[in-house]
């Protein structure tokens, strides 16, 4: 590994629970993520780097647009060939670029630097892929060549892409009409929908899936049993519905029964499961529509865990709430009776973050100085990574 690799994280959503505690405790050479300058803007670091945690293991895309990863490996997650876990980043596609990447509970997405979309890991039953076979793929394989894409996200077992041109694709399981085609049959390769409306970002939750139009606009389909579309009615949507008409969004993730969103004026709306506190409102109430949390408070990112959420605001202060069973809070709490948050609580005070990946149970973020912070599965404060 080079000296210095830099780093910066993408949100991810969060989706079932795995324990995966070596992603979190077996690092042991120094890891900075820091650039040439002390504070570098959001659109710098975004465009420079990548982290994406996924249910058991994590990636990462340094500035040279070298792919890594490590944690378990028992699909061909890490894309190396292999099926061997690792405790230390293992390099990936040694010849290519990259630029984004999305990972799902055990299948990766990711885009070069030429906009090709390449696939790797688990595809059994659903295709997730999209290369049209059931084959787990150990080594990265492009898909839908001569289509160049600018977002992906990796849900449990759909996939979406969107290419330069706005258009939406999707492929993957498809039983609760996740991937927006009107039906519930399974797509084994990327077929476009929503045809004749342009995106700007998409992510796929437990089931169901939210998408920002070119205008701002937040839709939403798929499963609702949770309310986790937030349109009021606990109804399966096979096409879509428009979420808070009149509202227009910058950024979404779905969770796995839950929803964040922020406006383009920086308030923060929550909706869907919120047994464990996980929308921040004080309760424990499911939420149908969308509900503003932390009135008065700008933010800037936000990542939606399963049962927990994680958010930055513009000033950089880093908050947690909802479940806090595996520590996955950074809080310091420990003991079993200390397991939900059902408010935002600020953490790591004095410290301002930048970007933040939540995932099942465990949580990457990044600092202003470029540092990577990780807690979770256990751990119970946020620890800088020996790389």
């Amino acid at each position: 590994m080079r000296e210095s690799n830099e780093f910066s994280v993408i949100s991810v959503n969060g989706l079932r629970k795995i324990a995966f505690v070596g992603i979190l405790l077996v690092f042991s050479f120094l890891f900075s993520c820091s650039s040439d300058k002390d504070e570098p803007s959001d659109s710098e670091t975004i465009s420079n780097c990548v982290i994406s945690a996924g249910g058991s293991y994590s990636i990462a895309i340094d500035k040279s647009g070298d792919l890594w990863a490590w944690g378990s490996n028992n699909f061909g997650q890490f894309g190396n060939g292999t099926t061997t876990s690792s405790a230390t980043p293992v390099k990936i596609k040694l010849d290519t670029r990259f630029k984004i990447v999305s990972t799902g509970m055990y299948s990766t997405l990711a885009i070069d630097t030429d906009g090709n979309l390449w696939v790797w890991g688990i595809n059994y039953n659903y295709g997730q892929l999209g290369d049209g076979t059931h084959e787990n793929r150990l080594t990265p394989v492009q898909i839908k060549p001569g289509v160049k894409f600018k977002v992906v996200s990796a849900g449990t077992s759909d996939s979406f892409g969107i290419d330069t041109d706005g258009n939406l694709w999707a492929w993957g399981n498809n039983q609760c009409g996740q991937l927006g085609t009107g039906t519930l049959d399974n797509e084994f390769t990327p077929v476009q929908v929503k045809s004749g409306i342009k995106f700007q970002s998409v992510s796929a939750g437990e089931g169901y899936t939210l998408a920002i139009d070119s205008e701002g606009n937040l839709l939403a389909w798929g499963d609702n049993s949770y309310g986790e579309l937030g349109e009021g009615i606990l109804s399966e949507w096979y096409s879509h519905v428009q979420v808070k008409t009149g509202t227009k969004f910058k950024s979404v993730s779905a969770g796995y029964r839950h929803t964040v969103a922020i406006d383009t004026n920086g308030n923060l709306w929550t909706w869907g499961a919120n047994n464990y506190g996980q929308l921040g409102d004080g309760t424990t109430e499911v939420r149908y529509t969308p509900v503003q949390v932390k009135v008065g408070t700008k933010f800037k990112a936000v990542s939606a865990g399963t049962g927990f959420t994680v958010a930055i605001d513009d000033s950089g202060n880093l908050w947690t709430w909802g479940c806090n069973l595996s520590c996955q809070l950074g809080d310091g709490s420990v003991e079993q009776a200390v397991s939900s948050v059902p408010v935002p609580e600020q953490i790591m005070v004095g410290t301002k973050f930048q970007s933040v990946s939540a995932k099942v149970s465990h949580v990457l973020a990044i600092d202003k100085l470029g540092d990577l912070w990780i807690w979770g599965d256990n751990r119970s404060r946020p620890e800088k990574v020996k790389f």
